[in-house]
């Protein structure tokens, strides 16, 4: 039997490649995949937790540098850190 995912995104997504830092509360970086008006895709550098809140500096070609307030909702290990969901606020 194949399991199908269910896209749990409540606004529709765009491919981004921009490099992100994240600032606080534990220093890391990444690169975000793909944003939407509520949250973001990101590979990181190391593993960010379910439900940890963090400050990001985003830097995008189109916005320049913008501050966002995330919390992880998803997160999965990969061999060179991780791939997260994080939702704005």
């Amino acid at each position: 039997m194949a399991v199908t995912m269910i896209d749990r995104r409540m606004a529709p997504r765009e491919w981004m490649e921009a490099p992100l830092d994240v600032l606080g509360p534990h220093p890391g970086s990444g690169s975000v995949l793909d944003i939407s008006s509520t949250g973001l895709r990101a590979a990181m550098n190391r593993h960010l937790h379910v439900g940890q809140r963090c400050l990001l500096r985003i830097f995008s070609k189109r916005n320049g540098e913008a501050f966002r307030w995330v919390r992880v909702v998803w997160s999965e290990r990969t061999a060179n850190g991780c791939l997260v969901g994080m939702q704005f606020g």
